[in-house]
């Protein structure tokens, strides 16, 4: 066994854990031939840039490329660039992992944040959602305009955990005292809740005093936009307008006037679309619903 061989095993393949002693290449399926063959293919730099000035140096050229300001280069560009490099690495077909520049940057140009392990655990997690709810959600001056809260939850999720969630999002997003002059809420569509759940979650609700509007002004009614969009205030108190199905969204959005914007919170795909380059559609990529109300 060459030297090169056992310092590789002694230093960074072999390792514990609670007193449990693990053999990462053992665990990969690799031979000290497989080993030598890496260690063959591997140069190290030692004059190299240290790592903050390569990220920097980085950054300013995902500013350059996509004409982003250094939020946009760092938490869309770059998440989105160590996503696809993990993709493709983890692939067993050597011919699929190798990619063209300009298939990289294409893959990468998307303005979605990411839940990405490898980001979160370089920015750390608190880090993390107190830049994104910096950068959307600190507004000291609220505008009155009218905000769309699309949330996917999971076939696991906690009720009263979504119903925190709603009170936080109606507290932070709805004005409608008898001293504001242009009241608003927020309009609300929960993905992935079955139509008997999110019945039962309206029950709570209402049995619990929370107003809200939903379309529908009597059993059996068909969905009505100008119902669901009517204007809160002091004396109706509506604090949430429900979208109960997808197909909704865009209904409301034509019969809107007022600056429209989205904040779309999902667990592994974005579900929902708009072509419309004038609304606002902010993409975030969460973990648990729980962590929604660390960004907002």
């Amino acid at each position: 066994m060459g030297r090169t061989v056992l310092f590789l095993k002694n230093k960074f393949l072999i390792y514990t854990k609670n007193k449990t002693v693990f053999h990462h290449h053992i665990e990969l399926g690799l031979d000290d031939s497989d080993l030598n063959d890496f260690i063959s293919l591997l140069h190290i730099d030692i004059k190299a840039n240290e790592y903050k000035k390569q990220f920097l140096n980085i950054i300013s050229l995902l500013k350059t490329q996509f004409n982003a300001d250094s939020f946009e280069a760092e938490h869309y560009y770059y998440n989105n660039a160590l996503k696809a490099i993990k993709d493709i690495a983890v692939n067993n077909d050597i011919r699929k992992r190798t990619i063209s520049k300009d298939h990289f940057l294409t893959r990468i140009d998307k303005k979605e944040a990411l839940f990405n392990s490898w980001f979160v655990q370089l920015k750390g997690k608190q880090k993390y959602y107190k830049n994104l709810r910096r950068q959307y959600f600190s507004n000291l001056n609220i505008s009155p305009f009218e905000r769309f809260f699309l949330i996917e939850v999971s076939g696991e999720y906690d009720k009263s955990e979504l119903k925190d969630l709603i009170f936080a999002i109606s507290k932070k997003w709805s004005k409608i005292s008898l001293r504001e002059a242009n009241p608003y809420c927020p309009y609300l569509y929960i993905h992935n809740l079955s139509t008997s759940e999110l019945i039962d979650l309206k029950q709570e609700l209402h049995t619990e005093d929370f107003c809200f509007v939903d379309g529908y002004d009597f059993y059996g009614a068909s969905f009505c936009c100008k119902s669901l969009t009517k204007r809160p205030d002091f004396n109706n108190k509506i604090r949430i307008k429900f979208l109960s199905q997808p197909d909704q969204i865009n209904l409301v959005l034509t019969e809107l006037t007022k600056t429209k914007e989205i904040y779309q919170f999902y667990m592994t795909d974005a579900f929902y679309d708009n072509s419309d380059f004038g609304i606002k559609h902010i993409k975030i990529q969460i973990e648990k619903l729980r962590d929604i109300k660390e960004i907002i």
